[in-house]
């Protein structure tokens, strides 16, 4: 898999370790916003990949219970996280 970043593609295990290294020199919220930031781009390549297997088969909780328990498991995260931000 490849990944883009800033303008060029590159490996995905490169970018790994790319990440792991601006880690080390990040603040905390920096890391904060930069895990949102990844997290934010994988949920949108997981839904477009979700439309796609839908077009092909079903491939939803009742064909998936794995799926369930994942999609479940991101709502509880998110809600906390929504939760902390807008202080409710």
């Amino acid at each position: 898999m490849a990944v883009q970043i800033s303008g060029e593609t590159r490996p995905a295990q490169l970018v790994d370790k790319w990440i792991l290294r601006r880690r080390i020199n990040m603040s905390r919220r920096e890391r904060i916003l930069n895990n949102l930031k990844i997290s934010s781009k994988r949920l949108k390549d997981a839904l477009i990949e979700l439309k796609a297997e839908n077009i092909k088969s079903q491939f939803d909780y009742c064909t998936s219970p794995e799926l369930s328990d994942i999609f479940d498991n991101i709502a509880a995260t998110v809600k906390q996280i929504d939760k902390i931000i807008y202080q409710k």
